[in-house]
């Protein structure tokens, strides 16, 4: 009972922290106005620009000819990532913990008239209310250190059909100076220490092979993040470039990887 009680509070604090931030979006014009207008609104183009190359990548190379398909976006928040797919003719199931998220994610999707290409409901990711086999594709976007990985492995390997395809995009907890960043952040209470103790590694992205039999990594934003000053000047469209392509270079190689921010695992061939 015990840790059942501490597991469950462990959800409940990110239920109230994912609240929190849908209930502006919600609550506050201004912010929808930003939101649907000084960006795209979803997708890659919703991120800053030094930090949108994975995000990017996935559009490009992965999530192309998805008409007919069925998606799930887990733990899918306000719904970011969930227009994308379903403008380009996918069906999106998008679950969350956060009710408020939810709610915002189908005003979204409202607002970029997919409305009835959509499906928002709040969910708990460790235990899917899906039969197996029923997605074509799961999109996992930086949830995964929020949570019991080989049950949200499992359950991956459970709904995605055998011939589907699993894409995660996380953070990767090797750099020292951004978990001394992270460490900050739970001093603070903005993060609870499950979340720092379960950023992903490079070992748990070889747990994955344990429910797939292929796995495809590329990692992601090392000198990218020199460009955080220059983000939102006219600069930014000149320098933030530059270093991507350095990135694509040094992310090649074992050491420099290690220190990634992002890395995009596409896992297939599930062990049914």
């Amino acid at each position: 009972m015990k840790q059942d009680n501490k597991l469950e509070a462990r959800k409940e604090f990110e239920r109230k922290a994912f609240n929190k931030g849908a209930s502006d979006f919600l609550l506050n014009t201004d912010s929808r106005k930003w939101d649907y207008g000084a960006r795209s609104g979803y997708g890659s183009e919703f991120n800053d620009l030094f930090l949108n190359a994975p995000y990017a990548y996935i559009e490009e190379k992965i999530l192309n000819d998805l008409k007919g398909k069925r998606i799930l976006d887990y733990c899918c928040g306000t719904g970011n990532f969930s227009i994308y797919p379903a403008i380009n003719g996918a069906f999106v199931d998008g679950i969350d913990i956060s009710n408020l998220s939810i709610e915002v994610a189908k005003a979204k999707a409202e607002h970029w008239n997919v409305y009835d290409r959509t499906n928002f409901r709040v969910m708990d990711a460790e235990n899917l209310l899906f039969d197996d086999n029923t997605f074509d594709m799961v999109l996992s976007y930086g949830s995964l250190s929020y949570l019991d990985l080989a049950k949200a492995l499992h359950e991956f390997c459970r709904v995605i059909k055998p011939t589907g395809t699993v894409v995660i995009v996380d953070t990767l907890g090797h750099n020292p100076i951004m978990n001394y960043n992270r460490r900050k952040y739970v001093k603070k209470g903005v993060r609870q220490q499950y979340h720092l103790d379960h950023i992903m590694t490079k070992k748990s992205i070889k747990l994955a092979g344990q429910y797939f039999d292929k796995i495809h990594t590329r990692y992601f934003d090392l000198f990218t993040l020199f460009g955080m000053p220059f983000n939102k000047t006219s600069l930014g469209r000149f320098v933030i470039p530059i270093l991507k392509s350095i990135d694509t270079i040094f992310l090649r190689i074992p050491l420099f990887n290690l220190l990634a921010f992002k890395f995009v695992s596409v896992l297939s061939s599930p062990k049914k």
